[in-house]
């Protein structure tokens, strides 16, 4: 008489005690949402990074724009109290604003005389519009009496 050794089962059929493997549909399910919830905040995550990165663009370009129109009064453009406005063709606007500078006290004796000159930049469509203003004082001519 030959005798038969059985061993015990291991696997994924020893714990549910039925002979067939694979996952549930609950637990398809879940994973299916767990995955779509990640996806979700990694989309936001990136659409917010490329948003953010755009109006970093723009602020930089913004800023450069004014500088370079506040270098500009006394050379190019004339030193003379008004405003100009104006486009730079890539979709950021302009106003430059010039006006006589006088400190509290001044009775207009003085030799030097100086021009309050603003540069403000805007961009975006509205409501979303940005805009941004860098103002400095710049010498005018020398008083002759």
């Amino acid at each position: 008489m030959t005798s038969a050794a059985t061993f015990p089962a291991t696997g994924p059929d020893a714990l549910s005690g039925s002979d067939e493997a694979g996952f549930t549909l609950l637990e398809v399910i879940v994973t299916i949402a767990i995955l779509a919830l990640t996806f979700t905040i990694l989309f936001q995550t990136i659409a917010e990074t490329v948003d953010r990165t755009g109006q970093s663009e723009n602020l930089g370009r913004a800023q450069l724009l004014a500088r370079s129109l506040l270098d500009q009064v006394g050379r190019e453009l004339p030193m003379k109290a008004g405003e100009s406005v104006g486009e730079d063709g890539n979709g950021l606007h302009w106003r430059l604003r010039q006006s006589p500078y006088r400190e509290a006290g001044d009775n207009g004796q003085s030799m030097m005389a100086a021009m309050q000159v603003s540069a403000e930049i805007f961009w975006g469509r509205p409501p979303f519009s940005h805009s941004i203003t860098i103002s400095t004082l710049r010498l005018d001519h020398v008083r002759t009496r």
